[in-house]
């Protein structure tokens, strides 16, 4: 009975049509995003695509969104710019970004397809949320159609590539960027990097040259949809390495063409005036290497595990540095022992060799940017591949190795692989969506609040902001919502410590941190683990520690005042000076502070000489 039933699962997983049925799953799984919304980046993209007659004046006074930004050309160019030229970044400082953004910050990202496809959905659907939503969810599913026909073709034997197809899908780290229409940047680049293995591999097996463009302007479509194609590369390489059946001087020739391409889309890219500097969330390894470096050994061991056993890379973030470092040691200690499990397979199976070296090679460039899950998707190709191919080498026994010790601890692994990715797959496709949205309503909840109408001619300013850089979003979503603009928005600090707020002057105030600092949190070991840590690394974004504040630094935002008075060890804030142009009773200035359960609330400034106490999250 059970060979009967191993015969039958096998011949469907065999069957041709499992490609399209898993694209299909691929919708379905999907399909509770439909009624995400618009959330964070969305919302901007929202308000840029909308066109000047639904747009408020006042974003652009606010340098929020660029004038013209509805315009195909506008779109291509700037819609990805976060944070572009020196000369914007400090418009925004002076108008709604915390005054600690280092001004020479770059987040300026160039993806002309991408954009393309956003500004296509404002032409065709621009007020329907589910049909712009549905957009992605058909390239998520154009990804898996293209990857299951890759497994399909190079895998042996054929269901295992079902079953790595069926694993990928229910991955459920690939639920963001499917509900986050931002991140379809990453769907398109995969889908394109696909196709370029896919070409690259007809193009090796036929032997003729004339097969040898169609990777390359895959891959060309793949970095013009996002920096991420060119994990395309990774598996490229992987591919040369392991499963080319040329000379050594051919397999390396064989690569040539992609690496001229690279260097010709990196060359323009930098010369455009794309890129990232000076965020502590954003690395650029060709300006940066050694810091790129240096975030490499933290991150990848934490992306890898992620990705093959879990839970999600970004929780990695929600505890102190004592137990961080733990979890990387044991990351690093569990894939090692994995390796070594592996290592008997590796040197007989090239196709397990492949898939290894795909996901470890598609890893890398990922650790430019803080771990999250949601970026797995490249690496979750070879991933998916390495464990499928694994379970098939254990099935078929070819020529295993005969110790028990490295029996018994292959099948530990296979199991624990299965049960994480099938199981976990399974649970976590179901939980994921109401993760998602819990996700969004604490992001929401950030930039969130009700203003009276007054605000209009009105300053407002925020003694602690529990995510500044989402706070800087509340004119975007103040528009899309019909709620009244401030004339503009001061962040005096975080809402990760206890704060004393000093007014030292009728226009002057004092902010100094109880414990931590200004900008941070006080890493607490009675605290192992909370959302402050995780959402600390957002902060960290506005301004990398190579460019640290300066005692008796004075920074100009408008009509607001900052000088640096203190530092601590580490070289943050602990003392901060704030000086107003008006007094801080004035009526042109309304101020709030943040409350952990409560959210916003209003804050009673306190007479001259007179001391508040704002509290911290713990």
């Amino acid at each position: 009975m059970r060979h009967k039933i191993w015969a039958l699962v096998r011949a469907g997983a065999e069957h041709r049509q499992v490609v399209l049925l898993l694209a299909v799953l691929a919708v379905a799984v999907s399909l509770p995003s439909l009624w995400h919304g618009w959330f964070l980046d969305d919302m901007t993209f929202r308000l840029r695509m909308l066109g000047s007659p639904e747009v408020s004046e006042r974003l652009q006074e606010l340098s929020v969104i660029f004038r013209d930004a509805s315009k195909l050309s506008t779109a291509m160019s700037e819609l990805y710019a976060f944070l572009g030229h020196k000369g914007h970044v400090q418009e925004l400082i002076a108008q709604v970004a915390p005054w600690w953004m280092y001004p020479e910050i770059r987040a300026s990202f160039w993806r002309p397809l991408a954009s393309l496809s956003i500004w296509l959905d404002y032409q065709l659907f621009p007020n329907s949320g589910p049909l712009q939503h549905a957009h992605s969810i058909l390239w998520f599913a154009a990804v898996v159609f293209a990857l299951t026909v890759l497994y399909r073709r190079v895998m042996g034997p054929v269901w295992a590539a079902a079953l790595a197809g069926l694993l990928y899908v229910l991955d459920e780290s690939y639920y963001m960027p499917v509900a986050f229409m931002a991140n379809r940047n990453t769907l398109m680049a995969l889908f394109f990097g696909m196709v370029a293995v896919l070409m690259h591999d007809r193009w090796r097996q036929l032997k003729q040259a004339k097969y040898a463009v169609a990777p390359v302007l895959f891959l060309a479509l793949s970095l013009l949809s996002a920096e991420a194609g060119i994990a395309t590369l990774a598996y490229l390489a992987a591919y040369a390495l392991a499963l080319d059946r040329d000379g050594w001087r051919k397999r390396i020739m064989s690569l040539v063409p992609y690496l001229v391409l690279i260097v010709i889309w990196r060359v323009v890219y930098g010369s455009l005036g794309y890129g990232a500097y000076g965020s502590g969330m954003y690395i650029d390894p060709g300006s940066e290497p050694l810091r790129f470096a240096a975030a490499m050994l933290e991150r990848l061991p934490v992306l890898l595990f992620g990705q093959l056993v879990g839970p999600s890379a970004d929780m990695y973030y929600c505890f102190n540095h004592s137990v961080r470092f733990k979890i990387l040691l044991s990351a690093a200690g569990l894939l090692t022992l994995w390796l070594i499990v592996l290592l008997p397979l590796l040197v007989k199976d090239r196709l397990l060799l492949f898939w290894l070296l795909g996901m470890v090679f598609a890893t890398v460039p990922i650790c430019a940017c803080m771990a999250s899950s949601r970026n797995l998707m490249f690496v979750g190709v070879g991933a998916m591949g390495l464990v499928a191919q694994f379970v098939a080498g254990l099935i078929r026994k070819d020529a295993l190795p005969k110790w028990r010790l490295w029996s018994a601890s292959a099948w530990a692994c296979c199991a624990v692989l299965l049960l994480a990715n099938l199981l976990g797959g399974v649970f976590g496709r179901i939980l994921i969506p109401k993760y998602y949205r819990g996700f969004m309503r604490l992001a929401e909840a950030t930039f969130r609040m009700d203003l009276p109408e007054e605000v209009e001619k009105q300053d407002l300013i925020v003694v602690n902001a529990p995510v500044p850089l989402f706070l800087a979003g509340l004119p975007a979503v103040s528009v899309l919502e019909g709620r009244p603009v401030p004339r503009s928005l001061r962040a005096l600090a975080p809402a990760f410590s206890p704060l004393e707020v000093v007014r030292t002057e009728d226009r002057a105030i004092t902010l100094r941190a109880r414990s931590g600092s200004i900008l941070f949190s006080e890493q607490r070991d009675d605290v192992i683990g909370h959302w402050v840590y995780f959402l600390e690394e957002f902060n960290a974004a506005l301004r990398d520690a190579s460019h640290p504040l300066q005692t008796g630094q004075r920074i100009d935002v408008g009509s607001l005042s900052v000088a640096i008075k203190r530092l601590d060890e580490a070289n943050q804030p602990t003392e901060v000076a704030f000086r107003f142009s008006v007094s801080l009773d004035d009526p042109s200035l309304r101020w709030v502070q943040w409350d952990w359960q409560k959210g916003y609330i209003p804050f009673n400034v306190p007479a001259v000489g007179e001391i508040s106490y704002v509290p911290g999250p713990f």
